[in-house]
């Protein structure tokens, strides 16, 4: 039984909040990640000292939280069920199995660039080589994206506010087109860096050679938002291979703008209609109140604890609220109210109730306890 026991107690449950931070932690290292791998493609000058300070810390963060996947716990299914796998033998199988070769392989390649630019100093053709490759092969850390969604679903099943969630999926919106923007820019700033088959090309034109590489990439960004909303720039193409970049770019903001517009419309209705009942309801109340004539200070007291008590009496959600739980069969029914009464009153003060067989306590679980909220300030008796 302690052999047994003993794995047991790594399990780790990813709902707890310090669990949570370190889940947020590695959502910050993996936008940084992203944003910085194409990056490499340009000398950096002071920036690379900043990452020489992240690219370790990163390199640490996913070493340590390579090991803690083989003990948190994984939804049964998928991250929109209530269900966890909490054995620690079931989720290092199932670890083991899917994504553990990926992120090994790609903390590998960490460890192998990291070791080659401490050994920056060898000019060695071979060692030029071997870091080249290994740039390459970063490309992989993309696969660590897959990390973010199940990040945001634990980040969602923790809120009860809905304005929270509406805008948590409004920041991964912006999120993606900013990422998306960087990463145009840099393919814009590559295509005239990189490019000796034409005389000129916009950096050339715009007498930017020599330029400081960030000042060049504002102006690089600047030139893809402009075409991704209606503004204007003077950075125009100079040559067929521009021309078609930004063509294609055309296309692609097109698609992609029109997307983001229309979702940030659905995330603005989505809060109009939260926020609808609560208008309606308080209306009514300033109707009633002015209409029967109430005094200001009752009136501003009532309406005072309307708007401190609403968002508590809609964030805590009854059985009743709910039309479907009338709808499923009683032996589930009878299993909801045991889960959610029954260690209440197995925790309850009334000594009584611990020795009670635990069917009778399962019926009056069932036929006799109901939820009750009360707000504060109203009275319970």
């Amino acid at each position: 039984a302690t052999g047994k026991a003993c794995p047991q107690v790594l399990a780790i449950d990813p709902t707890t909040k310090r669990y949570v931070t370190w889940a947020i932690t590695g959502m910050l290292l993996l936008m940084w990640d992203v944003f910085v791998i194409p990056l490499s493609l340009f000398e950096l000058g002071g920036f690379s000292n900043v990452l020489k300070v992240t690219n370790p810390l990163a390199v640490a963060y996913w070493s340590v939280d390579l090991v803690l996947q083989f003990c948190a716990w994984i939804p049964a299914k998928d991250f929109r069920t209530a269900v966890w796998e909490e054995r620690v033998s079931k989720i290092s199988a199932r670890y083991l199995k899917t994504w553990f070769l990926p992120d090994l392989c790609i903390i590998s390649i960490d460890y192998v660039f990291m070791l080659s630019e401490a050994g920056g100093g060898s000019k060695a053709q071979g060692t030029l080589r071997l870091t080249k490759i290994v740039r390459f092969l970063r490309i992989m850390r993309f696969l660590r994206l897959r990390k973010s969604r199940e990040i945001l679903e634990l980040l969602v099943r923790r809120q009860n506010s809905e304005h929270v969630v509406v805008g948590i999926q409004l920041a991964k919106s912006v999120a993606l087109l900013l990422l998306m923007s960087h990463y145009v820019a840099c393919g814009w700033y590559a295509l005239a860096l990189y490019n000796d088959q034409d005389s000129i090309n916009w950096i050339a034109k715009n007498e930017l050679d020599g330029t400081d590489t960030g000042y060049v990439y504002t102006i690089s960004l600047h030139w893809v938002m402009t075409q991704f909303s209606p503004a204007t720039n003077n950075i125009v193409p100079t040559n067929f291979r521009e021309r078609a970049f930004a063509l294609a770019v055309v296309v692609y903001a097109l698609i992609v703008f029109s997307s983001f517009v229309s979702g940030l419309t659905n995330a603005v209705n989505q809060l109009r209609r939260i926020n609808l009942e609560r208008t309606l309801e308080e209306s009514l109340i300033q109707q009633f109140l002015k209409s029967k004539s109430i005094s200001q200070s009752l009136s501003s007291d009532i309406k005072s604890f309307f708007r401190n008590s609403y968002e508590a009496r809609r964030t805590r959600v009854r059985e009743k609220d709910i039309p479907f739980f009338a709808e499923i069969p009683k032996a589930l029914l009878v299993a909801l109210h045991v889960e959610v009464y029954l260690p209440r009153l197995q925790t309850s003060a009334l000594w009584i109730f611990h020795s009670i067989d635990e069917g009778l306590l399962a019926k009056v679980a069932h036929h006799s306890m109901s939820e009750h909220a009360v707000l504060p300030g109203q009275d319970v008796f």
